[in-house]
């Protein structure tokens, strides 16, 4: 057949089942609704950094963002728009940030742990937790943003058996309450960041909410089985804590 005549009927095909499917689908569909309009004009000013993941605004500073990329910086954006390269940090892993009432930053590193950013110093608050380390040192066998079926399913086959002893984790978000105590959440405790994407694929709730205690220097399970613990936040009070999880569909 000639493949003029192929496309021809490639194209009658499409056509009728398109038809077939306007004439005798039972779904009576209602229009979408008309979207409010937008309180704060969009604007691009996060575009250009590398993975941002996290902002805080300093309101008493007029407005002065503060983000981690992936790139290993603490960025600063000023009122007027302009950005710079605050702190640096290290790594690949930055994520979750939140702000001391001393002017350092305290970060989460999906690496290396919690971590607090000073002017001329980088601590490591806590990389472990009750005898399970929280940083993750990837060993993958896959590209960074790209991999085929055949690769994912083969490094599915050797994974840990999920009732094994975990020990991998990786620190997500954070939030500093008043007495320097800082929650933090643990997005999952077999997959680290480099293999988030499995922890949706495999949907076990392994994720939990961190303590970090300032008097004894150790981190503690506040709350446990979580399904891919995220953002962190504290009431206004400080009377609880709020922790998302981006795996929970109940």
């Amino acid at each position: 057949m000639a493949p003029g005549l192929i496309g021809t009927a490639a194209l009658a095909v499409v056509v009728s089942l398109a038809v077939h499917v306007v004439l005798n689908c039972p779904i009576q569909p209602v229009p979408s609704p008309t979207l409010p309009a937008a309180r704060y004009p969009p604007n691009n000013l996060l575009q250009g950094l590398i993975a941002p993941e996290d902002v805080y605004v300093d309101a008493a500073a007029g407005g002065t963002l503060y983000t981690a990329t992936r790139d290993g910086w603490l960025q600063r954006m000023h009122p007027n728009g302009s950005w710079e390269q605050w702190r640096f940090v290290g790594g690949t892993g930055l994520l979750g940030i939140a702000p001391s009432a001393d002017g350092s930053m305290i970060v989460c590193d999906a690496h290396k742990g919690l971590l607090r950013v000073e002017e001329k110093r980088v601590t490591i608050l806590a990389s472990t937790v009750q005898g399970s380390t929280i940083r993750f040192a990837s060993s993958l066998i896959m590209g960074k943003e790209t991999c085929s079926v055949s690769y994912l399913c083969a490094y599915l086959l050797f994974l840990p058996l999920p009732d094994a002893p975990q020990i991998l984790r990786f620190a997500d978000a954070a939030i500093k309450a008043a007495d320097g105590t800082v929650y933090f959440s643990d997005a999952c405790t077999r997959f680290g960041f480099d293999q988030w994407f499995l922890a949706y694929i495999e949907s076990r709730p392994t994720g939990c909410l961190l303590k970090y205690d300032p008097r004894t220097g150790n981190a503690s399970v506040e709350l446990d089985n979580l399904a891919f613990a995220n953002g962190v936040a504290l009431s206004r009070d400080e009377a609880f804590v709020v922790v998302c999880e981006s795996g929970g569909y109940t």
